[in-house]
């Protein structure tokens, strides 16, 4: 039943942010899923996928524990203690790089590069916020990513209990 839970709440959340960065964000990314692991491959961030559409916006699910009182882990030798998780909800985009000549792009596109992102991180608060927020315990606050690999963004984590979020 947890594992059913989580993944469709998994699901449901990514529904939720894939939608809202094409809408309030910079628009759609190359791809948006789920990814698994302890870090996130930024291979698929990288160059444009057609119609100067590029980067990469993902959940991936990071820890879980047992709690009595959240957030702090508790023994759960009874078998009945609610599970929170925690999730990273992120976005990576297309970083201006150096032209081939060696020039550094102008200060006005750099600018824009950092707006359009302050633009996605807005629209995956929002993802998060309207897609069953009665599941969320806590947000964190959010953190910038990169530059690095000609890939910029952020990410942000926060902690659900997709079970117990339904007995509300």
């Amino acid at each position: 039943m947890i594992k059913v839970a989580f993944a469709e709440y998994l699901t449901e959340l990514l529904e939720c942010v894939c939608s809202s960065v094409a809408e309030y964000g910079q628009g759609p990314v190359c791809w948006c899923g789920i990814h698994p692991g302890d870090n996130v491959s930024w291979e698929m961030c990288g160059g444009e996928c057609g119609d100067g559409v590029c980067g990469m916006a993902y959940v991936r699910p990071m820890t879980s524990f047992p709690y009595q009182e959240f957030p702090a882990a508790s023994l759960n030798s009874q078998c009945e203690l609610p599970i929170a998780h925690q999730i990273e909800i992120g976005i990576l985009r297309c970083m201006p790089l150096m032209e081939d000549d060696g020039t550094f792009p102008d200060a006005a596109v750099i600018t824009d590069a950092a707006l359009g992102i302050e633009i996605d991180k807005a629209a995956l608060l929002r993802g998060i916020n309207c897609c069953q927020s009665s599941h969320v315990k806590s947000v964190e606050a959010w953190q910038p990513l990169g530059p690095g690999g000609g890939c910029i963004g952020g990410v942000w984590r926060m902690y659900v209990d997709p079970i117990n979020g339904r007995r509300r």
